[in-house]
C-alpha cells in the first residue's frame, strides 16, 4: 500500500513540477521576447 501511495505522490509531484515549470518558463520567455520591442514603441 505504501508503495502505491509513494508512486501516486511521485506522479502528482512530477505533474505539478511540469505545470509549474511551464507556467514559470512561458511568461519569462514572452517577456524576454517582447522586451526589446517595448523601448522602441516608447521611443516613438
Amino acid at each position: 500500500m505504501w508503495r502505491k501511495v509513494a508512486s501516486l505522490a511521485a506522479s502528482w509531484l512530477a505533474v505539478l513540477a511540469v505545470l509549474v515549470a511551464q507556467g514559470s518558463v512561458m511568461p519569462t520567455s514572452i517577456l524576454t521576447f517582447y522586451q526589446p520591442e517595448v523601448p522602441h514603441s516608447l521611443r516613438k
